[in-house]
């Protein structure tokens, strides 16, 4: 609501850089802000071999998701043409709204113009056979099956939207009881890692159409408190927190993981 757009426009030279202000994008994902109930306000930053893009605000809806889910889809028609759509409404044609239990909805600004921005969606499902015969049917990058059909997993399905491109869909799977999952993990992706990814919070897996490496996120009260432990260099001191919020979630590729360089990665605050 009203606050919580306060919140987020605290933040506005960082999180709004002066080039901006004026994306059509932005400001519809503002009149959201300033109107919903029930959200979780945060931002994210993303580097790749030093380059930053940090103007990643997003919502999360914890409580009436379907209902939050169904305004979300209703909006995604609201940031005008040329966005591609169809894929994500096609998608909750095979799947009900109602199983969903997490939304999160952002936007990322490349630039003052709407080319420039992403428009993203992720929909988050416990137990859904739905969701696996969708996935595993798309034509993009299918997960690690033994990842994804574990019983511990939850699945996500990410809709990243662009203006006058194709829709990318891509697929996570989350465990919220990664002490359950270490002999999986240790399987899975990495011996070593998997001792530090059981003491976190919940884990999160992803992989990414570009390339074979899956993306691994720690979510935790301080996940670089984690990274730390596993000797990760190269993370910029200023991304370690925001106004004395720590990350709470923390990702890198596998290869990241394993080489104990942060030259890739995602870093996400709790702003409220």
């Amino acid at each position: 609501m009203q606050r919580d757009l306060e919140i987020l426009l605290a933040d506005r030279d960082l999180l709004f850089p002066g080039d901006r202000v004026d994306n059509p994008c932005l400001r519809q994902f503002l009149s959201q802000v300033a109107i919903d109930h029930d959200i979780q306000l945060e931002f994210s930053r993303k580097v790749i071999a030093g380059r930053v893009s940090e103007c990643r605000p997003s919502l999360g809806y914890v409580e009436r998701v379907p209902a939050h889910l169904a305004r979300c889809l209703e909006r995604l028609r609201s940031y005008g043409e040329g966005f591609d759509v169809e894929p994500v409404f096609d998608f909750f044609k095979r799947v009900s709204p109602e199983h969903a239990d997490l939304v999160i909805h952002g936007v990322e600004l490349h630039g003052p113009s709407i080319e420039q921005t992403r428009i993203k969606l992720h929909v988050r499902f416990s137990n859904v056979p739905e969701v696996r015969e969708t996935v595993l049917a798309h034509p993009g990058r299918h997960p690690d099956l033994v990842l994804f059909d574990s019983p511990l997993a939850s699945h996500t399905v990410g809709f990243d939207l662009f203006h006058g491109r194709l829709t990318r869909m891509r697929n996570y799977v989350s465990f919220p009881a990664p002490r359950l999952a270490c002999a999986l993990f240790e399987r899975c992706l990495d011996p070593d890692l998997a001792q530090v990814m059981v003491e976190a919070d919940t884990v999160w897996i992803t992989w990414k159409d570009s390339g074979a490496d899956p993306f691994v996120y720690l979510v935790d009260a301080d996940a670089l408190r984690l990274a730390d432990r596993f000797g990760v260099t190269g993370v910029d001191p200023g991304h370690r927190a925001h106004r004395d919020l720590p990350a709470y979630i923390f990702g890198m590729p596998l290869s990241g993981w394993r080489a104990r360089s942060a030259v890739e990665y995602n870093a996400y605050y709790m702003l409220r």
